[in-house]
C-alpha cells in the first residue's frame, strides 16, 4: 500500500469530512423525499453512508498527528490502521444495518455496545504507537 502517502489520506480525510458535512447541511431527509407521494425512499441508505463518512472521519484524526512528525512515524501508524479502520467501519455498517438482532434488553443493537469499546480501543492503540514510534525517531 505504497500510494498511502500522507498527503493522499490528508486528502482523503478532507474530502470525507467535506462530504459528510455537505450531505448534513443538504439534509439527508430531503435527497430521499419523493414530493408527490411523501415517502422517503433511500433513507437508510444515505444514512448509513453519512454515519460511515462521519466514522471515517474521526478515525482519521490521528493521522493529523503524524503530519508534522518523521515518515517513520506515519508508516508505524498506517500498518495499524489499514487493518483497523476497516474492521471498525464494518462494525458501524454492521450496526446501522439493523441486523444482528436486537438480543440486549430494552432493544438495543449489540454493536452499540462494542462500537464504543473499540473506538476507545483504537484511539488509545494509535496513541501509544504515535508516541514510541516519534520517541525512537527522535532517539536516533
Amino acid at each position: 500500500m505504497k500510494f498511502l502517502s500522507k498527503t493522499v489520506l490528508s486528502v482523503l480525510l478532507l474530502l470525507v469530512s467535506a462530504s459528510f458535512v455537505s450531505l448534513e447541511a443538504i439534509g439527508i431527509y430531503n435527497l430521499c423525499l419523493d414530493i408527490t407521494t411523501g415517502l422517503s425512499y433511500c433513507l437508510e441508505y444515505l444514512n448509513l453512508i453519512s454515519i460511515s463518512l462521519l466514522a471515517l472521519s474521526i478515525l482519521f484524526l490521528p493521522l493529523l498527528l503524524t503530519l508534522p512528525l518523521k515518515p517513520s512515524v506515519f508508516e508505524a501508524w498506517k500498518r495499524f490502521a489499514k487493518w483497523s479502520i476497516p474492521l471498525i467501519l464494518v462494525l458501524v455498517a454492521w450496526m446501522e444495518s439493523g441486523e444482528g438482532g436486537s438480543g440486549m434488553p430494552g432493544g438495543y443493537h449489540p454493536g452499540y455496545l462494542f462500537y464504543p469499546i473499540f473506538v476507545i480501543i483504537y484511539f488509545t492503540k494509535s496513541f501509544i504507537i504515535i508516541f514510541r514510534e516519534w520517541r525512537k525517531s527522535r532517539s536516533t
